[in-house]
């Protein structure tokens, strides 16, 4: 009771003894302690936070498999390099923009290239001394990797096409069509992830429709031999292969995580989240982590399906997620903000 009478005349000048005990009670009662707790573990999980939103609202994220550098494409159309420690080396305008929807690390002629996916149907790339801008899509480009020395992307219309980079200093390049279904060709991934040479593209679409194409040497002279699936009638967020290459890991709009094996089409719900699952990754150790438009971020065992760890990090969403190494993922916020977190803080 003496402790009490103590707080109750430290807030004397600005509660009612009745105000106080109401308020503690609400504290109690209604959740100010369990808030208090998973801020704590919010802050337990997170090791690393840094301000970006001066350059807009982030849309992708990636890093260099040659030098470990990080780069992170905004919405409006800004590139921000960062090194390993995190530290802003690089800020890149693109022009011929209109609007960034992913940025992806590659390698052609042994020189370091980042791609983007923008609006204007124009092939964005970005190396150590200037960008370039080439016209490759009638429509908006929506995903593009370097891979093989050449440029696949996907656009509005619906096709997936070679690119041929010839020389980045010409404004042309020849393309080739290898793929095209109804709506929009939204997501690329390939296999191998890390590889200079690529023997697997897999294409999503806005209507649940998933395509694995195969590419030959010589790619420019027919189609792509192609496998589809759909399991859900629902619009594919992200996607990835696993390390092993025979299985695909699916996000969908719909807040299902979907493993499909390529091999024999059949297909295994892992997850399903009352949320938009809007980026995943996969670690070598088979971990999957998965990011959603209501700020969460999850860790699961591809073995088992379990979740190993489920945190909201953000009051926004969470617009890309990333492995940069076996025991670390980094995520953006649709507010600018790029947080790192350690798997050494995850249960089993």
């Amino acid at each position: 009771m003496g402790m009490l009478k103590k707080l109750l005349n430290l807030f004397n000048k600005n509660f009612t003894q009745k105000r106080l005990i109401l308020f503690l009670f609400s504290l109690i009662f209604l959740g100010g302690f369990e808030t208090s707790q998973s801020l704590a573990q919010e802050q337990d999980f997170i090791i690393k936070k840094v301000d970006l939103s001066r350059y807009g609202s982030p849309s992708f994220i990636d890093q260099s498999r040659t030098n470990k550098q990080l780069v992170v494409g905004f919405q409006n159309c800004n590139l921000v390099i960062l090194n390993r420690g995190l530290e802003l080396e690089r800020n890149v305008y693109l022009d011929k923009c209109g609007k960034l929807f992913k940025s992806r690390y590659g390698v052609f002629d042994n020189q370091t290239i980042i791609s983007s996916a923008i609006y204007s149907g124009n092939a964005s790339l970005v190396n150590a001394d200037k960008s370039f801008s080439i016209p490759i899509h009638k429509a908006a480009v929506t995903d593009s990797f370097i891979t093989n020395n050449y440029l696949i992307s996907s656009s509005d219309d619906g096709s997936v096409q070679i690119n041929i980079l010839n020389n980045l200093l010409k404004n042309k390049v020849n393309s080739y069509k290898i793929y095209r279904s109804i709506g929009v060709a939204r997501n690329l991934a390939v296999f191998p992830a890390n590889a200079v040479t690529t023997s697997k593209v897999v294409v999503s679409y806005d209507s649940g429709e998933i395509a694995v194409l195969s590419l030959t040497k010589d790619i420019s002279t027919r189609k792509a031999d192609s496998v589809k699936f759909q399991p859900i009638e629902s619009r594919i967020n992200a996607l990835k292969f696993s390390q092993s290459g025979d299985k695909l890991i699916v996000g969908y709009f719909t807040g299902d995580l979907v493993e499909i094996n390529i091999t024999n089409g059949q297909f295994r719900k892992l997850l399903q989240v009352s949320s938009q699952i809007s980026s995943l990754d996969i670690s070598p150790e088979n971990i999957i982590v998965i990011a959603d438009d209501k700020g969460y971020v999850r860790i699961i065992s591809l073995i088992t399906g379990r979740v190993l760890q489920e945190q909201k990090i953000s009051s926004v969403g969470v617009t890309g997620i990333l492995f940069i190494d076996d025991k670390t993922i980094l995520a953006t916020d649709a507010a600018g903000y790029l947080y790192q977190f350690s798997l050494t803080k995850v249960g089993n």
